[in-house]
């Protein structure tokens, strides 16, 4: 389901950018290991490090 006022096509791409961080993410960070986020908008990547047992903390400038 798409946001109000997104198209479809924008929705998947935006969704498949999303994905490709978190592949990237999953191959740099690993268990153990701890993070700062710095400008962390939404706090995705922090909420996705907190499943794991990575450490992680936001700075927001």
């Amino acid at each position: 389901m798409c946001p109000d006022g997104w198209s479809s096509s924008r929705w998947t791409e935006i969704r498949a950018f999303l994905q490709a961080e978190i592949e990237l993410l999953d191959d740099i960070v690993t268990e153990g290991m701890s993070v700062i986020d710095v400008g962390c908008g939404t706090g995705r990547h922090l909420a996705l490090a907190k499943v794991g047992s990575i450490e992680s903390a936001a700075i927001v400038p």
